[in-house]
C-alpha cells in the first residue's frame, strides 16, 4: 500500500513537472493573444481623438485645454481602438487624452505576429513618459484595466505621475495564476508584474475599482495590492454588481468624477 502511495504521488509530481516545462516556452502567447485589428482601420469619426506615434510606438490622442493629460492602458485581448470613446469622458473637463497601444497588439505600421514581453511593454510605458515630457504637460494621471493596470502601476514611477486608478488589477501575475490552478514557480515566469514592488517606489496617489464577481481576476488580488498602500490609497471599491467589465455604472462613474477633480493640493 506504502509502494502504492509513492508511486501514485511520483506519477503526480512527473506530470506537473511535465507540464510546467510544456508551459515555459510557450507563456507569452497565452499572456499575450495576437490581435487582428489593423490600428490604421480604426473608425474614430465622431471620436475627436487622433493617431499619434512616437519612437515606434502608437496611440489615440485627444488634445486638452487643461495642461494635463490621462493615460489609460487597456485590457488584454484588446486595442486601443477598443477605447476610442474614453476621449468624451476622461476629458470632459478639458484634459488631453492618451489611449496607448501595445506593440504587435494591431497590425498596420508595426509587424503583427511578434512576440510581446513585459520588458518590451515597459519600453512603451518609457516612450510614453517621453512624449508626455516632449509635449509639456505639466500633471499626468494613468489609469489601467486589468493588463493595463501592469503598465500603469510602472508609469506610476515617474515624477509627474500625481494620480493612479486602476481598474481590476492584480498584485502580482503568479498570485492571479494560482488562483486559476495554474501552480507554477515563480523562477519560470519570464513577465512576473509585480504590482506591489511597481507602486512601492511611486508617491502617486491611487484609487481602485474591482467587480465583486469578476471570476478573471479575484477582488482579493486588488485587496492585497490596496493593503500595500498605505496613506497612499484614496479608495477601494467593490462593486458586487461587476464582473471583470468594471469600467461600467454608477460606482465607475463616481472613480472617474475621482480622477478629473482630485486636487494634488489635497
Amino acid at each position: 500500500m506504502i509502494r502504492q502511495g509513492v508511486k501514485s504521488c511520483l506519477y503526480v509530481a512527473a506530470i506537473y513537472i511535465l507540464c510546467t516545462a510544456l508551459l515555459i516556452p510557450f507563456q507569452r502567447s497565452f499572456i499575450y493573444p495576437v490581435q487582428s485589428a489593423d490600428f490604421n482601420d480604426c473608425d474614430l469619426s465622431g471620436t475627436g481623438m487622433r493617431r499619434v506615434s512616437f519612437q515606434g510606438d502608437r496611440a489615440l490622442f485627444t488634445p486638452g485645454r487643461s495642461g494635463r493629460v490621462i493615460v489609460f492602458y487597456h485590457g488584454n485581448a484588446e486595442t486601443a481602438c477598443n477605447w476610442r470613446h474614453l476621449g468624451a469622458g476622461f476629458g470632459q473637463l478639458g484634459d488631453a487624452v492618451l489611449v496607448v497601444e501595445y506593440p504587435f497588439y494591431a497590425t498596420g505600421e508595426q509587424v503583427s505576429g511578434q512576440s510581446l514581453s513585459q520588458e518590451r511593454l515597459y519600453q512603451t510605458v518609457d516612450h510614453v513618459e517621453q512624449w508626455i515630457t516632449d509635449q509639456g504637460f505639466n500633471d499626468t494621471r494613468v489609469v489601467g484595466y486589468s493588463l493595463g493596470a501592469a503598465l500603469a502601476s510602472y508609469h506610476a514611477r515617474a515624477q509627474q505621475v500625481s494620480l493612479v486608478v486602476l481598474y481590476a488589477p492584480f498584485d502580482r501575475l503568479i498570485s492571479v495564476m494560482w488562483d486559476r490552478g495554474i501552480y507554477v514557480p515563480p523562477a519560470v515566469l519570464w513577465d512576473k508584474y509585480d504590482n506591489i514592488a511597481q507602486l512601492q517606489q511611486s508617491r502617486a496617489k491611487v484609487i481602485i475599482l474591482h467587480g465583486g464577481v469578476d471570476n478573471v481576476v479575484s477582488p482579493k488580488r486588488s485587496k492585497a495590492l490596496a493593503q500595500t498602500l498605505g496613506d497612499r490609497l484614496i479608495r477601494y471599491d467593490v462593486d458586487p454588481a461587476l464582473d471583470h467589465n468594471v469600467m461600467r455604472g454608477a460606482v465607475f462613474q463616481a472613480s472617474v468624477r475621482d480622477l478629473l477633480t482630485y486636487s494634488t493640493q489635497d
